[in-house]
């Protein structure tokens, strides 16, 4: 039942005899003659999300415009579907993100820490007095060091935040 309903574009209207016995068997209630099965897709090219099976007695006559109601219907069960399902795939990627950002934010003010201190300490070295060429040159790099990360002060500045677990109930 399940691959004739992916397998087919539309609404499939079966009468109970027309299924195996081992479906049968599941779908078990009273009164069961017909069924009308349907994939949940929201287009022929994208993968079924779900199957619908409307089960009915026997002596119902589906008319064109139930059919087309029915469509319709599953068609917007489809959609919403779709929508639930990608909305928590972005939700868990958004989560996911803000966690590797909160990460890099606190390897970063780490680095910048480090750096800085770094630097501090290099200059703080005494500079033989004999060499003054190697003097200026030590004191040029630290400049350049000191200049490159500074600008990493404001970014921390900018975009710092705090990780904000939510749990929902």
């Amino acid at each position: 039942l399940v691959n004739r309903a992916l397998q087919h574009e539309g609404l499939l209207p079966l009468s109970i005899d027309d299924i195996p016995a081992e479906t049968r068997h599941w779908l078990n209630a009273p009164g069961i003659g017909q069924l009308l099965v349907m994939a949940l897709r929201t287009a022929s090219e994208h993968e079924p999300t779900a199957i619908l099976i409307i089960a009915d007695h026997l002596d119902r006559q589906w008319v064109d415009r139930h059919f087309n109601a029915l469509g319709t219907l599953v068609s917007q069960f489809a959609w919403s579907r779709r929508y639930l399902m990608l909305s928590e795939s972005l939700k868990i990627q958004r989560e996911r993100l803000e966690r590797l950002s909160w990460y890099k934010q606190h390897r970063l003010e780490d680095l910048y820490r480090s750096v800085k201190t770094g630097i501090k300490r290099l200059e703080e070295v005494p500079t033989p007095n004999k060499d003054a060429l190697a003097a200026t040159r030590q004191q040029q790099i630290l400049h350049q060091l000191s200049d490159a990360i500074n600008p990493v002060q404001q970014v921390i500045r900018n975009e710092q935040w705090q990780l904000q677990a939510k749990t929902e109930t």
